[in-house]
């Protein structure tokens, strides 16, 4: 099998680059340093672990210097540690080399928090792109609102009245939910329009209308809870565990109108 070194070297040695072993040697070893993979220049790849696979795999691309960088999911089936650290790695070298980079990610938190500028895709469509904490603050779809968080973001059909927000509902059942009060509504008013809010939006308490709690997911100092609300689901954040509720509870969840997202109704 070959070294890592050799891996490394490999697309140096195309006959066009006519480059000079010393030269080869020079790049490889500043490659490594700045990888922090010298020590494994001289183990066979099948001996690597897949962290450090992917850290020469990223230095073969770089040993080359190229003008731009194309980066296809680079991370994708390592574990969570690991590419938690090459991310930040990844950024760190980004910074020093001073190149472009595109990065093509499923991850919505990669994509925030390593990119300068963000471009949402679906089906070879470019759906939004600006900065990312515009796009996410800002999405101009539900489309958009739905590929960026965790949990996803809760998408409702509702209609506006004199300022009060209600849920719509199929037209057989006649009951008016209603879900909150704006402080102006002129442009919504006497309309119907599909209101988006996150889950971090969402206070767990002080709404009108019950929810019954239909699952909880642990994520550290966050709890995710998924409720059934009226016939619909909702899902909402309990940070930092406070009056927890526990699978069955009742919960009367609030949002918070001044975060919802607004988008015409189709």
């Amino acid at each position: 099998g070959w070294t890592v070194r050799r891996n490394l070297e490999f697309p140096l040695k195309a006959p066009i680059r006519r480059m000079k072993q010393n030269e080869i040697d020079q790049r490889v070893t500043w490659v490594a340093e700045m990888l922090h993979i010298e020590h494994l220049l001289g183990r066979n790849a099948e001996q690597l672990s897949g962290g450090e696979m992917q850290r020469v795999a990223i230095g073969r691309a770089i040993v080359r210097r190229p003008k731009l960088f194309l980066l296809d999911e680079p991370l994708t089936n390592l574990d969570a540690k690991l590419r938690e650290e090459l991310r930040v790695e990844l950024v760190v070298l980004q910074r020093k080399l001073g190149l472009p980079m595109i990065y093509v990610t499923h991850d919505w938190s990669e994509a925030i928090s390593m990119g300068d500028r963000l471009f949402v895709l679906c089906d070879g469509r470019i759906l939004q792109q600006g900065l990312p904490e515009d796009v996410y603050n800002r999405p101009v779809s539900p489309k958009v609102a739905r590929q960026l968080g965790f949990p996803e973001t809760n998408i409702f059909s509702v209609t506006v009245i004199e300022e009060e927000v209600f849920r719509d509902f199929p037209e057989t059942d006649p009951m008016r939910f209603h879900i909150g009060t704006l402080d102006s509504s002129n442009f919504f008013n006497n309309s119907q329009q599909i209101l988006g809010v996150r889950p971090e939006d969402i206070d767990q308490n002080g709404g009108i209308h019950p929810a019954q709690v239909v699952m909880i997911e642990e994520s550290g100092p966050q709890v995710a809870i998924l409720a059934e609300w009226g016939g619909y689901p909702i899902r909402l954040i309990n940070e930092g565990n406070l009056n927890r509720p526990n699978v069955g509870d009742t919960i009367h969840p609030r949002l918070r109108m001044d975060r919802v997202m607004w988008w015409p109704h189709c």
